[in-house]
């Protein structure tokens, strides 16, 4: 059986999480627990931690890899 997370079924945008990353401004950033997502001058979501570093294009794109983490 397969965990499912509840804001699949409400919507990404009901998330609190998603509802914060999508206010964040160019250069500000958001710690979520050992990941901090930084949205750049360059219009992209960066996620850094002692494991990744990556950069997405959209706010759909990195909040899924952030519920992945």
């Amino acid at each position: 059986m397969q965990q499912v997370h509840l804001y699949e079924y409400l919507g990404a945008y009901t998330d609190p999480l998603y509802q914060k990353i999508e206010r964040l401004q160019v250069g500000e950033s958001l710690q979520c627990g050992e990941v901090c997502i930084t949205y750049t001058k360059f219009n992209l979501y960066e996620l850094t931690s002692e494991e990744i570093h990556e950069c997405y294009s959209t706010l759909d794109k990195c909040y899924e890899r952030v519920c992945e983490v």
